[in-house]
């Protein structure tokens, strides 16, 4: 099992998830994209090429080294797979692939903008945060989000056009309230990717989805499996949407969890009063940054961890059996 980070984070992403896939046998590896585990300003320094070298590198070197490889990425770690994977011929010992909220499209439209700005002397970034997180960067250069765009362009519906589709079976998961990947987009990516009169391993592709069924897109094809879980803890009553960051972290997680000290904070930057609020009042309510729940709840922290994870552990399970089962046939 290969497992590729997205931006400012690090392997630490998947402190949870890596246990769930032990747990099934897996010899689990990770790898730390260039311009991440130091200090934001590496993020400056870097590219989508490097991380596109860096992944590929992994990628064939597990291939060298198991008989049976599934690969995992979050967020912009799922755009390099992807991108991999429609590049040419799929290597046959490549089961699966799994995308935990894939970075595809980003909401705010101006991405393309990035690289211009970050060319201007003296600005150099988008958010400077405190930087309490020792898991990831809470700072963020523009060099950063251009990098990340280009990374997203590469598997745009466009390029896809004129590449080879893999036949390889797809586990996804996102929020409909996603406020940093457009999920419209995601939707529409999935779909092209999702083919099983000519692909048969289209067949054991399934979506894990966060959010309200009315949001699906009426041309998602109607025989792709949406697993909705139904909320029956007390974490998910009282959360507010589905955040991108909160899906792979469990509620025990020591770091993200609900009990946890760490709080993601960022929507204050500019008001230090809120900020020192969120930090540190007992009690707040958490969920997605959207503007609607930022204006109803202060203070209000973006969700951390999955209130689901431990129904989206069985899911992951019975993918990683249906993807076994299919390639010894």
């Amino acid at each position: 099992m290969l497992l590729i980070h997205g931006l400012t984070d690090s392997p630490f992403t998947y402190h949870d998830l890596a246990q769930v896939y032990y747990q099934q046998g897996y010899t689990v590896r990770t790898l730390l994209l260039p311009g991440h585990g130091t200090a934001p300003g590496a993020l400056k320094e870097i590219n989508a090429n490097d991380w596109n070298k860096a992944s590929t590198y992994a990628i064939e070197r597990t291939l060298k080294d198991f008989d049976q490889v599934i690969l995992g990425g979050y967020s912009t770690g799922a755009a390099m797979i992807i991108d991999y994977l429609t590049q040419g011929p799929v290597d046959k010992h490549i089961i699966g692939a799994m995308l935990f909220s894939p970075a595809t499209e980003p909401h705010n439209k101006n991405g393309w903008l990035a690289k211009w700005v970050d060319a201007i002397p003296f600005i150099n970034w988008i958010d400077k945060d405190a930087d309490l997180d020792f898991a990831k960067y809470e700072s963020f250069p523009f060099n950063a989000a251009s990098a990340s765009y280009e990374a997203m362009k590469r598997i745009s519906l466009d390029k896809l056009k004129h590449r080879s589709l893999p036949d390889v079976a797809f586990f996804s998961t996102f929020s409909d309230v996603d406020t940093t990947i457009d999920n419209q987009v995601t939707f529409k990516l999935l779909a092209k990717l999702h083919n099983p009169k000519t692909h048969k391993n289209s067949q054991l592709n399934r979506l894990v989805y966060y959010g309200d069924d009315k949001n699906i897109p009426n041309s998602f094809p109607a025989d792709y499996p949406i697993i909705s879980d139904d909320c029956d803890t007390e974490d998910c009553k009282n959360i507010q949407g589905m955040s991108h960051i909160g899906i792979v972290n469990k509620p025990s997680n020591p770091h993200y969890g609900r009990t946890a000290r760490y709080r993601n904070c960022g929507s204050y930057l500019d008001d230090d009063t809120l900020y020192k609020a969120c930090k540190y009042q007992p009690e707040i309510v958490i969920g997605e940054r959207t503007a609607e729940n930022l204006a109803k709840y202060k203070p209000f922290a973006r969700l951390t961890f999955n209130p689901y994870f431990d129904k989206l552990s069985l899911h992951i399970t019975d993918f990683i059996k249906d993807v076994e089962r299919a390639s010894e046939q």
